[in-house]
């Protein structure tokens, strides 16, 4: 690849003999061999932009058209994916047509081409000097040097000066003049045409909202409505009010990419010039005046020519096969050219045409990749709140006790209070082998949580819950999407377990209204709700739900251990509720002390071995554990519970 801010205006000697080359032409060619080989290489070459153009608007408005169908989809009976899949296709088609006009548009050899055809046939035709006699200008492109240098066909013998005169305004000026009379025309034409076409598209543009308007305004409205069509007239109307103007904005484009206006008035001015040189050379008896006036049409004749090499000479290069070889210049590099034969220009095409496929899909890759990504992320965060996952989950997280049973309230301690606890993302309540079998690296927190507590208080102890909601803490489990890498089927699952959290907040607020309404729960005795990781999303929404439900224990406290990127009900709106402690262990926690509410009991624990930053988020409940048996009231970790006071 090649960075187009590195090509600076360029010019070399080197591409005129392999553009010669390219022609089937050596040094030792005629001009009229040149002109003629030049200009059919300059013909192959030629980007075709203008019919080009009209696939690339057509194919715009069918990208632009194509996702009206969502709209209408379900009165033609076309399904989603179907859908989906036309509306991909339309742009598919887009994204690759606009790549390979740039393909086309950076070939220089068209312009290089023209350029030399329209040089040799100015000097052939004009058999009055060499081009730096006639056309002293090439003298700013250093590789004419070559061509401007030859001589021009011989004159016939004994031919005057005006004899030369008259067939230079005949072999050239009535020539050109012809030439710009054909294409001013041509070009007058089609303008004329893309004026009928908008203005027909501006009128029936004009009449379908009128006839809308009429539709629905007149008595019995409602009637006609239905009787014309009803939802099929809407669609019509829909489909006619976007794509009438859009049609007429499309035709209003490719007129200005083909500029009729710019080229009409350039061949205009190249037909008034001739005209006006004919005239003076008809008024004109003196040779060196004569001179004069044609070497002004030249220029002004080869003028257009050399602008568009400079400017491809000067413009973005999308793709580059090789790099040039030859020695640079003050001024800079310039491309090579391509073999002639068939079968080089064909080899060099597939391979310029693969080597630009590639780039154009690896270009792409990215946007392909990210787009797939924020897709199943989306997905991963909005399913939870779907009505058929929401009942999916309802039901599904446990409540559990130490034995790993389903929970029932003792209700010699229900005076006591209640203990609810909730683990976080890929974690579940597990009990230790009664055989001593656990590694040395397993740590079962959720137990040694609830046993510090009963250890601590003895016979005085809370009723103690587990909420065990582990196939819910995995939501690519519940979520039916693909997720063919385990790294993808992680991110899915950390985008996706607040929402899921909460969802499991929701249906243990249920619960415990529940427990609290059966007597089994008092509302006169605490209430310390704890969890960890996203464990705090399931507490923090438990405890606002029973808020909502004005049935919350007098005295309800919310412990947050390490809940990465808590949301404003955990900083803002529980924190008003009721008391809110929140302790951080790890980077994976991201908190701005000015965002959360001055009533959050918000403390930074650090461990004084150092720790990775997922043993740094496991030590949270470690600390805390730490902390039940002898922390008292008031002291970080559990002195701040209810239960030490």
């Amino acid at each position: 690849m090649e960075d187009s801010e590195s090509t600076p205006p360029t010019d070399n000697d080197s591409w005129y003999s392999e553009l010669l080359q390219a022609a089937g032409l050596t040094n030792e060619s005629s001009l009229n061999e040149i002109q003629v080989k030049t200009g059919e290489l300059a013909d192959a070459a030629a980007p075709k932009a203008q019919s080009s153009w009209i696939w690339i608007i057509l194919i715009q408005f069918i990208c632009v058209v194509a996702p009206t169908l969502w709209l209408v989809r379900r009165g033609i009976s076309l399904s989603t994916s179907t859908t989906a899949a036309i509306c991909f296709v339309a742009v598919l088609l887009f994204v690759g047509a606009l790549w390979w006009l740039r393909w086309r548009g950076m070939q220089r050899t068209w312009a290089r081409a023209r350029l030399v055809s329209e040089v040799a046939r100015a000097i052939s035709k004009g058999n009055l000097g060499r081009g730096t006699e006639l056309l002293p200008f090439l003298a700013q492109i250093p590789s004419l040097k070559t061509l401007s240098q030859m001589d021009p066909p011989d004159a016939a013998a004994g031919e005057t000066w005006q004899e030369k005169k008259a067939r230079w305004i005949v072999d050239r000026l009535e020539d050109q003049l012809d030439y710009f009379q054909r294409a001013k025309a041509k070009a007058d034409h089609k303008r004329a045409q893309f004026t009928r076409s908008t203005t027909l598209l501006m009128d029936v543009t004009l009449s379908l909202s009128l006839f809308a308007l009429i539709i629905f305004m007149i008595p019995g409205a409602r009637i006609w409505h239905r009787y014309l069509g009803d939802y099929w007239l809407e669609i019509t109307l829909g489909l006619g009010g976007v794509i009438l103007p859009l049609a007429l904005t499309s035709a209003q484009i490719l007129r200005s990419s083909w500029e009729l206006n710019r080229r009409s008035a350039r061949y205009a001015r190249q037909i008034r010039m001739l005209e006006n040189t004919r005239e003076r050379l008809s008024a004109s008896e003196e040779e060196n005046e004569d001179l004069s006036i044609i070497r002004q049409a030249e220029q002004q004749l080869l003028g257009e020519v050399v602008d568009w090499f400079f400017e491809t000479e000067t413009a973005e290069q999308f793709l580059k096969v090789r790099k040039e070889k030859a020695a640079p210049q003050e001024s800079g590099k310039i491309h090579t050219l391509s073999k002639p034969s068939k079968t080089s220009r064909a080899v060099a095409g597939s391979s310029m045409g693969a080597a630009f496929l590639f780039k154009i899909l690896f270009g792409r890759l990215p946007w392909i990749l990210g787009t797939a990504a924020f897709t199943f992320l989306w997905v991963a965060l909005k399913a939870p709140s779907d009505d058929i996952m929401k009942s999916n989950l309802t039901g599904s997280g446990r409540i559990l006790n130490a034995s790993g049973t389903e929970w029932n309230p003792d209700s010699l301690l229900t005076g006591n209070g209640c203990v609810i606890i909730a683990h976080g993302l890929h974690d579940s309540y597990r009990t230790p082998p009664a055989d001593g079998s656990a590694g040395p690296d397993e740590y079962f927190w959720m137990w040694e949580m609830q046993k510090a507590i009963k250890e601590r208080f003895g016979v005085a102890s809370p009723n103690i819950a587990l909420v065990d909601w582990h196939a819910e803490a995995k939501p690519t489990n519940t979520i039916d999407m693909p997720s063919p890498h385990p790294s993808t089927k992680f991110v899915q699952d950390v985008v996706a377990i607040r929402a899921q959290g909460q969802e499991v907040g929701d249906y243990l607020a249920f619960r415990i209204a529940q427990r609290i309404l059966n007597g089994e729960i008092s509302r006169d005795a605490p209430l310390h709700l704890i969890g960890h990781s996203a464990g705090g999303f399931v507490v923090s929404r438990a405890a606002l739900k029973l808020k909502e439900y004005r049935i919350a224990p007098k005295q309800m406290h919310v412990t947050i251990l390490d809940t990465p990127e808590p949301d404003k009900e955990i900083k803002s709106l529980l924190p008003k509720l009721c008391d809110v402690d929140f302790y951080i262990t790890s980077s994976l926690v991201q908190i701005f002390d000015r965002l959360v509410d001055s009533s959050v009991h918000l403390k930074r624990i650090k461990s004084d071995e150092k720790l990775g930053f997922l043993e740094a988020h496991s030590y949270a409940y470690k600390w805390y554990i730490s902390t039940i048996a002898d922390a008292e009231a008031g002291e970080d970790g559990f002195g701040r519970s209810p239960f030490a006071r």
